[in-house]
């Protein structure tokens, strides 16, 4: 099997060499908003052939950790293998599932800090890179 990209975060017309779109990175978003709220990795020590078929069957997450029914529902509809049933950057935007107001992602091996502030109401998006 060959493929480019991280297997966890490609979505099903990827593995099938289908034509695809922007919604891909929807796909992908609602794989990292799962390891977000979770803490771990989807698939987490699969090899890539295994992760495939399990994309390719039901690319559903389960409930765990800290993760929120509401959440959950929007990281399964981002992950849908259906691209036209994935919902619109726009709509994530306004959503108040995940964004409430500000995200904070760092990353320890590089040392760097994402803050993600969002406004519904003003529909504008603000992002800082801290290094540290």
């Amino acid at each position: 099997m060959q493929f480019s990209g991280t297997p966890v975060y490609m979505a099903q017309e990827l593995f099938l060499k289908k034509s695809y779109d922007h919604s891909v990175d929807i796909f992908a978003l609602g794989t990292l908003l799962y390891e977000i709220y979770t803490g771990e990795i989807p698939y987490y020590g699969l090899d890539p052939a295994d992760i495939k078929d399990k994309i390719l069957k039901d690319s559903n997450l389960p409930s765990k950790g800290n993760i929120t029914k509401e959440v959950l529902e929007l990281v399964n509809s981002c992950r849908s293998n259906n691209p036209a049933q994935r919902p619109q950057a726009i709509k994530l935007l306004n959503s108040n599932a995940w964004w409430k107001s500000l995200i904070f992602l760092y990353n320890r091996k590089s040392k760097w800090c994402l803050y993600l502030t969002v406004s519904a109401k003003e529909e504008s998006m603000e992002y800082n890179v801290n290094d540290e």
